[in-house]
């Protein structure tokens, strides 16, 4: 009897295990199914008030709204962003934990020294939120008066004219070191910290600057300053009349300030696919449209892979960009 009553133990425990083992992939898709079931963490690698804490947190109701759980935006500031790459790159992959980020991630793949993460393998793409050109502008009494001519003087004067950006090593500086290179001329770099250097492009002491739309928008509209052209391939709603820079003379360049969320790499997909789904329905309130416009900015949805396809590629340009141009951390 006790050999039969433990046999019979013995093919329940089986059975058991056999059903555990069948139930376990079921168990994973129904919490992924069920996403969110708690507040959702959107860190941001930046002080409150910038572009990205900005559009993070104009995404952040409405996401909630559609998901059902809160989306609370986490300020990190610290290293450029590189901290709260960090903790995204260190975080559970559940989908419990985003980044907010921009084009600055690309830059700082290629030359933030000490990296504890890699850019491409550690971190994954969920949706890419806008996106904006960089616009290039120049001191009222530039002789140049468009692309081209700023080209032939370039060239006349190698090395003799400056553009001011917000830092070595920013989009901004690559975006001038892409023209130099596309060119074939030898802009000089001025860098600042942040916006600092307007005023002495406003001044003469510095010719020209790659510079964001939000800070320098109102500046080209009350004739501070002129705007030469914008970075992206289609011109900007709010500065319809300034050319884009392949049609001003330079075909083929391209820099574009996107905005995006990110996750940590291994995310089951029906996470990332909700999400995506979710901010898709978020871009086509005109509301948003309205308000991203307004800082300059135009809604651009991606899917997940294409947007991580793009980041990669995009890595691997300003690599190229900082080999040839001699940039480096230091």
């Amino acid at each position: 009897m006790h050999t039969r009553r433990t046999g019979i133990n013995a093919l329940l425990a089986a059975g058991l295990l056999g059903l555990w083992g069948l139930s376990s992939p079921a168990l994973a898709q129904s919490g992924e199914a069920s996403y969110p079931t708690k507040p959702v963490r959107i860190i941001v690698g930046f002080s409150p008030g910038g572009g990205s804490d900005t559009v993070a947190r104009l995404l952040a109701e409405p996401l909630a709204k559609i998901l059902g759980q809160s989306f609370v935006v986490e300020n990190r500031p610290g290293a450029g962003g590189q901290l709260g790459r960090t903790l995204l790159a260190e975080s559970e992959a559940d989908g419990y934990t985003l980044l907010f980020d921009s084009a600055s991630f690309t830059a700082s793949a290629v030359l933030a020294p000490d990296l504890k993460y890699d850019a491409v393998k550690d971190i994954t793409g969920v949706a890419q939120i806008a996106s904006t050109p960089v616009v290039m502008v120049a001191n009222n009494d530039l002789p140049a008066k468009d692309i081209k001519s700023l080209i032939a003087l370039a060239k006349q004067k190698p090395g003799e004219l400056g553009y001011a950006t917000s830092g070595v090593g920013s989009l901004l500086h690559f975006s001038g070191e892409l023209l130099n290179s596309m060119a074939g001329i030898k802009l000089q770099h001025v860098p600042y910290k942040g916006a600092e250097g307007m005023p002495d492009v406003i001044a003469g002491r510095v010719q020209l600057a790659f510079a964001g739309v939000p800070q320098t928008l109102q500046l080209i509209k009350s004739g501070q300053m002129r705007a030469m052209a914008v970075t992206t391939t289609e011109r900007l709603e709010s500065l319809p009349d300034v050319p884009t820079m392949a049609e001003a003379g330079v075909p083929g360049y391209e820099v574009n300030n996107w905005y995006g969320i990110f996750a940590p790499a291994g995310t089951p997909k029906p996470i990332i696919d909700k999400l995506n789904a979710a901010v898709g329905e978020t871009l086509k309130d005109k509301g948003l449209q309205d308000q991203l416009t307004a800082q300059g900015m135009t809604a651009s949805a991606k899917s997940a892979e294409d947007f991580t396809s793009y980041v990669a590629a995009e890595i691997e340009k300003w690599e190229r960009v900082a080999k040839t141009a001699g940039i480096t951390a230091n």
